[in-house]
């Protein structure tokens, strides 16, 4: 309980300085690419963890790629590189594609 009384005060601490400055605090704590501000009233990330949800991806570039930094990837991440799919790209080129690349794959005919 006192831990989290304490995290409370940092948090409203670290948000008032943020604010006081215009929230000008472009780079964060953690150069994540996300500033205080962002992180404490935006996606409710950790202003001291680059990767505050631990999915190997940085807080700024999740939100780059459009995505929210508190949703952790390591899932879909895990899923793709198992199960990559058929069809446009080779096994190879696949492997050799980065998180966020586009991604085109064959579509079933429509039933009507």
């Amino acid at each position: 309980m006192r831990l989290n009384l304490l995290n409370i005060l940092i948090r409203t601490l670290l948000l008032a300085n943020c604010l006081n400055k215009g929230g000008q605090n472009l780079f964060g704590f953690d150069a994540d690419g996300l500033s205080t501000y962002q992180e404490i009233l935006t996606y409710g990330t950790n202003t001291n963890q680059k990767d505050s949800n631990t999915d190997s991806i940085a807080n700024g570039q999740a939100v780059a790629l459009g995505y929210s930094p508190a949703f952790n990837l390591s899932a879909v991440i895990d899923h793709l590189q198992s199960n990559p799919p058929s069809g446009l790209y080779t096994d190879s080129q696949m492997r050799a594609m980065a998180f966020g690349d586009f991604v085109l794959t064959k579509s079933a005919k429509i039933q009507r």
